[in-house]
């Protein structure tokens, strides 16, 4: 009788996929970033840098904002919608 190994691999999930236009300036800043860290991929500095951005959205919303005004201030104007 043949016995499946308990360590079998899953099937992989799909991952949903992105695809959006950017500023030439943003982009090189990005690139920058991405060698400066050894990225072998843009893909993988960009996922680096959302989910760094998300975590200090999310510490910026739960903290700091509470205790400074000038900041709470300054993150309102960066926040607001770009033509």
């Amino acid at each position: 009788m043949h016995h499946m190994p308990t360590h079998a691999k899953e099937p992989q999930k799909r991952r949903p996929f992105l695809s959006f236009l950017i500023e030439p300036d943003l982009l090189e800043q990005i690139d920058a970033f991405r060698f400066a860290g050894h990225y072998p991929h843009r893909t993988e500095a960009i996922l680096h840098l959302l989910r760094v951005g998300l975590v200090c959205q999310e510490a910026m919303s739960t903290s700091v904002r509470h205790a400074d005004p000038y900041l709470r201030e300054s993150l309102a104007v960066a926040e607001e919608p770009r033509p």
